[in-house]
C-alpha cells in the first residue's frame, strides 16, 4: 500500500538536537552519506541481504535515490525515529551521525528532478458533500436551518482523518432514502417568498410555465454552484410539466421540479468538469469559487464569490488573498474551528459518545461538561484565526478560553455562565491544547488516566507521526487494584511492560510524553496523587536524553522543535482544504507553505491564505497518474 505523506513527512527531529551543524546542502552521497550506510545499512539491506525485500545498496547515487523516493521516504522516518538500525545491530550511529544521514535524506527528497517529478496538483474523485455541509448548503439555498442531514449516515474519516476525504463518501441507499424523505419537509419551511422568485402574470398554463422555468435556472444555478445551460433546465421544467398533467396545482409543481434538483448528483456532489488535456489545469473560475466556500465556510458559495467567477478574477492571487481575509472575518468561518479541530484533536469521540468517563466515578461529567470540554479547543482554534495569531500558541500560549465549568476544572476565579472569555493562564499549568480538559478526557480510559494513550496522542495529533500498532500477543497492561499498596504503580509497571523488547522502542518515544501529562486527571483537573493514591512522577526524558519534568518543561522542549509541530499542521490543514490524503507529490506544497509560515511569524491566517493559492487547491489533473517507482540498478 502506498504510504500517505501525513505518515510520512514528519521528520521527528524533536528527538535529535534542535539544529545541526551541517548543511545537508554541502554534504555528498559518495563522501559523506555512502559510508555511512555501508556501516550501517548495506549488512542487513544491501546485495549480499536484502532483508523484508528491501535493497538499499542499489540506489548508487543522488539521483537514484530520488526516483526511489517513496522508498527513501521510508528509510529517513525509520532513522529519524529511530527504527532503524534496530536496538539488536552492531553499530550505533551516533547522534551526529544519524541527524547527517536523516537531513541528507530529506534534502535530497525536497530537491528533486522535476524531469522525474513533475508539479502534480493530485486527482480527487466526485466529492460528495459531507453531512455538515449539506446542511449548510440547504441553509444558504433555502433558508432552512433544520439540519436534515443529521439523520443521514455518518460520514467515515478518510484520508488526513477527515471526513471530507472525498474516497470515502459513498451514497448508500439509506442515505438516499433519507434524503428524499427530509427535502419534503425542508420545502415545506422554505418561506414562500425564496422558492417563488418569480410570479406568472396571469394564471394561464404558459404563464405559469414562464415562471416556473424562471424560478428552476435561478434555483438550479444555485443548487449546482455553476451557470447551467437552457437544457439542464428544461430536464427539470419538464417534471413540472409531468406534474401540471396530473392536475397539480402551480406551487406544488414547483415544489416537485425543485425536490427533482436536489436530489441531482450535481447538487450532492461538488462535480468538476474534465479536460481532455493529460497535464495539470487550472480549474474553473465557479469550481474555485466553490473549493475556497467548502474549505472555509462548509457551505456554497456567496453572491460575491459568484459574481468575481462570473467576471473572470477568481484566478488571481490578490484576488484570491482578498476573499480569503474577508471570508475568516464572515461568522460561517467558525465552521473551520468546529468541523477541522475535533477531527485533528480527536474530540469528536466525546462529542459523538464514543468515550466518556464512567458515570459512577466521575458524576460531574455530563452533556453540559462534555459540550464545554469540545468546545474550548473549537473556540480556541477560531479565535487564533479571528485574531490571526501564531499557530505556536496551540502548543503554548498565555491565556485560555474558558467558561464557568471549565474555570472551576482549572482552578480559575471569577467566571460565570456558560459564554467562554479569555483569560491569562494563572501558571504554567495550562496553556495550549495539550492541557485542554477535552484532550486529558478522550486520551484517558472510562476509569482512569492512561500515559500511554496520552503520549500517542502527542505523536500522531502534535507531531503527525503515527506509531506502529502494538505486536500481537502482547498483553495489556492489568489495571492495578484500588486498595492494594503492594501493586507496582502503573509508572513500575510500564516501566517491566518496556523490558520486552519487543514494547521498548515505541514505548520508549510513547510513555515520556505521557508521563508529562500525568498530573492531570481524567477530566483534566490538576492532582498530586494518581486514582490509586500513588504521587505523581511526571519526569521523562527522550530518546535522545534530553529530560523535563512536568508539562511545563515539556512545552519548552516541544517549542524548540516548532518546525516539525508546524509542518504536522500544515499537512493536516492542506488535507483538509483539498478533501483527500497527502501523497509524496505534495512534499513540495507543504515545503513551500513552511517557508512562508516561517516568513510570516507562523501566523495562522497567511498559512490559510498560502493553502488557498497553493498549485494543488488551483489545479487538477484528469486521472491517477502512477507512483514513483524503485529503480533497479
Amino acid at each position: 500500500m502506498q504510504p500517505r505523506l501525513l505518515s510520512i513527512i514528519a521528520l521527528m527531529g524533536f528527538w535529535l538536537p534542535a539544529s545541526t551543524a551541517e548543511d545537508p546542502a554541502r554534504l555528498t552521497f559518495d563522501s559523506d552519506i555512502k559510508p555511512l550506510m555501508t556501516a550501517l545499512c548495506y549488512d542487513c539491506h544491501g546485495e549480499k541481504k536484502a532483508k523484508g525485500g528491501i535493497d538499499l545498496q542499489k540506489f548508487a547515487d543522488k539521483r537514484a535515490i530520488q526516483r526511489g523516493a517513496l522508498q527513501w521516504q521510508e528509510v529517513q522516518r525509520a532513522v529519524s525515529e529511530r527504527e532503524m538500525p534496530p536496538d539488536s545491530a552492531k553499530r550505533q550511529p551516533t547522534e551526529a551521525e544519524r541527524e547527517r544521514l536523516s537531513s541528507w535524506i530529506a534534502h535530497a527528497l525536497d530537491t528533486l528532478d522535476p524531469a522525474d517529478f513533475p508539479k502534480d496538483p493530485g486527482h480527487v474523485v466526485l466529492h460528495r458533500l459531507t453531512r455538515v455541509e449539506y446542511n449548510n448548503t440547504i441553509r444558504d439555498l433555502l433558508g432552512v436551518d433544520n439540519k436534515p442531514a443529521d439523520t443521514f449516515p455518518e460520514d467515515a474519516g478518510g484520508g488526513g482523518g477527515f471526513d471530507n476525504n472525498a474516497d470515502t463518501l459513498f451514497v448508500p441507499p439509506v442515505m438516499v432514502e433519507k434524503m428524499l424523505t427530509s427535502l419534503g419537509d425542508v420545502l415545506g419551511l422554505a418561506k414562500p417568498e425564496t422558492l417563488f422568485t418569480h410570479k406568472p402574470v396571469d394564471d394561464k398554463p404558459k404563464s405559469q410555465r414562464a415562471a416556473a422555468k424562471a424560478i428552476l435556472s435561478d434555483f438550479t444555478q444555485k443548487a449546482f454552484r455553476r451557470p447551467v445551460k437552457d437544457p439542464e433546465v428544461e430536464r427539470f421544467a419538464k417534471v413540472y410539466d409531468a406534474a401540471v398533467k396530473k392536475t397539480i396545482n402551480h406551487e406544488d409543481a414547483v415544489k416537485l421540479s425543485l425536490k427533482t434538483v436536489l436530489v441531482s448528483p450535481s447538487f450532492l456532489y461538488r462535480i468538476e468538469g474534465q479536460r481532455p488535456d493529460a497535464k495539470p489545469y487550472e480549474i474553473s473560475q465557479h469550481e474555485m469559487a466553490v473549493r475556497l466556500s467548502y474549505f472555509l465556510w462548509a457551505t456554497m458559495p456567496d453572491a460575491e464569490l459568484f459574481k468575481l467567477a462570473d467576471e473572470g478574477k477568481l484566478h488571481e492571487p490578490a484576488v484570491i488573498e482578498a476573499q480569503v481575509t474577508r471570508m475568516l472575518k464572515d461568522p460561517k468561518a467558525k465552521s473551520l474551528g468546529s468541523i477541522f479541530v475535533p477531527q485533528w484533536l480527536k474530540t469528536e469521540e466525546l462529542r459523538r459518545g464514543r468515550k466518556a468517563p464512567d458515570s459512577g466515578k466521575y458524576p460531574a461529567y455530563n452533556d453540559r461538561m462534555r459540550d464545554a470540554m469540545c468546545d474550548e479547543p473549537e473556540v480556541f482554534f477560531n479565535e487564533l484565526v479571528a485574531k490571526n495569531r501564531s499557530i505556536l500558541d496551540l502548543i503554548d500560549s498565555d491565556y485560555l478560553y474558558v467558561n464557568e465549568d471549565l474555570a472551576k476544572i482549572y482552578d480559575i476565579s471569577g467566571v460565570r455562565g456558560n459564554e467562554f472569555r479569555e483569560v491569562k493562564r494563572p501558571d504554567d499549568k495550562r496553556g495550549g491544547v495539550l492541557t485542554m480538559a477535552g484532550v486529558l478526557t478522550v486520551t484517558s480510559h472510562p476509569h482512569r488516566t492512561s500515559p500511554v494513550l496520552r503520549g500517542v496522542w502527542v505523536l500522531e495529533q502534535i507531531f503527525n507521526s503515527h506509531p506502529p500498532p502494538p505486536p500481537p500477543n502482547v498483553p495489556a497492561l492489568d489495571d492495578k487494584k484500588e486498595g492494594d499498596k503492594k501493586d507496582l504503580t502503573l509508572r513500575q509497571r510500564l516501566e517491566k511492560h518496556r523490558e520486552d523488547p519487543t514494547c521498548a522502542t515505541c514505548h520508549a518515544r510513547i510513555d515520556p510524553l505521557g508521563f508529562a501529562l500525568q498530573h492531570y486527571d481524567l477530566m483534566g483537573g490538576w492532582r498530586a496523587r494518581d486514582e490509586f493514591g500513588s504521587p505523581i512522577d511526571a519526569n521523562g526524558a527522550l530518546i535522545n536524553g534530553e529530560k523535563f519534568s512536568g508539562v511545563g518543561e515539556l512545552r519548552k522542549v516541544l517549542m524548540t522543535r516548532k518546525a516539525e509541530f508546524a509542518r504536522g499542521v500544515t499537512s493536516r490543514l492542506l488535507s483538509f482544504a483539498l478533501g483527500r490524503g497527502l501523497e509524496f507529490y505534495d512534499r513540495p506544497t507543504v515545503n513551500e507553505l513552511m517557508k512562508g509560515l516561517d516568513q510570516n511569524g507562523y501566523k495562522i491566517q497567511p498559512l490559510i491564505v498560502g493553502i488557498a493559492k497553493s498549485f494543488p487547491f488551483r489545479y487538477k489533473r484528469n486521472q491517477p497518474v502512477s507512483s514513483p517507482q524503485e529503480v533497479s540498478q
